[in-house]
């Protein structure tokens, strides 16, 4: 029985030293108050009722939404994996793109893919700093020893989970900047639709010999302020078209 623990925590500690590029794929679950929705949905040529509406989104949110991050110690790629019927589940925001999301660990910087509306973008822009405040508590996620860290930005909460036997200080989305890699994470935005996006690691390997870490390509380069702007300016178009009754193409 001693030997059999002694391969395996020589094996785990052999996978924790050698690994250049880990490959870690996440779960993500948003949670929200339906009832604060805006818009409708519209499923095989009818519109949904407001009801239909709360319960279709209702039912959405326990859905999870597969990503997938690979990292090495100085730059990472996270991106959402295509979904059984061959898509994606994209949302849009003028907050934040769809696409690949490229962090540069060293220099600070992020670079997102913002996708559709026929203006396709590339945000670059500095790394929001997360002032985190590591705790005592612990637990295993994965197998793996996991210490929490908590931290507060405005009105939104966030608490981290991370693993110091991965010397990686990324994790999932832009979050980063702890001295191992984020496997949980939950952010409470406490605003008026009281979301709650939860972030849980479902596997952690060693990634592919031909696995690279690469920037967005694809749309203009703008910072993440010119970003908002242009899609607040689209949003309130489209409503201002919606409301006078006005057909999209």
């Amino acid at each position: 029985m001693k030997k059999l623990l002694l391969i395996v925590l020589s094996s785990l500690c052999y996978f924790v030293n050698a690994q250049d590029v880990l490959e870690v794929e996440y779960d993500v679950y948003t949670v929200y108050d339906a009832s604060k929705t805006q818009g409708s949905v519209t499923i095989d040529n009818r519109k949904l009722s407001k009801d239909e509406t709360i319960k279709y989104f209702t039912e959405q949110m326990k859905i999870a939404r597969p990503y997938v991050l690979v990292t090495n110690k100085t730059a990472s790629n996270y991106n959402q994996k295509p979904t059984l019927n061959g898509g994606n589940s994209v949302s849009y925001s003028s907050n934040q793109g769809n696409g690949l999301y490229y962090k540069n660990l060293l220099e600070n910087y992020y670079m997102h893919e913002s996708v559709g509306f026929g203006m396709d973008r590339i945000i670059k822009d500095s790394i929001p700093k997360i002032n985190w405040t590591i705790t005592r508590d612990k637990k295993k996620v994965l197998g793996f020893d996991v210490r929490k860290a908590t931290a507060k930005i405005n009105k939104e909460e966030f608490t981290a989970w991370f693993a110091t036997s991965l010397s990686f200080p990324s994790g999932p989305d832009k979050y980063m900047g702890l001295p191992g890699l984020i496997l949980e994470l939950e952010r409470k935005t406490n605003d008026d639709a009281d979301m709650v996006i939860t972030y849980k690691a479902t596997s952690v390997k060693e990634a592919k010999k031909n696995v690279t870490i690469n920037q967005p390509k694809k749309g203009k380069i703008v910072d993440f302020k010119t970003y908002k702007a242009e899609m607040d300016a689209f949003f309130k178009k489209q409503q201002e078209m919606n409301s006078q009754g006005v057909d999209k193409d």
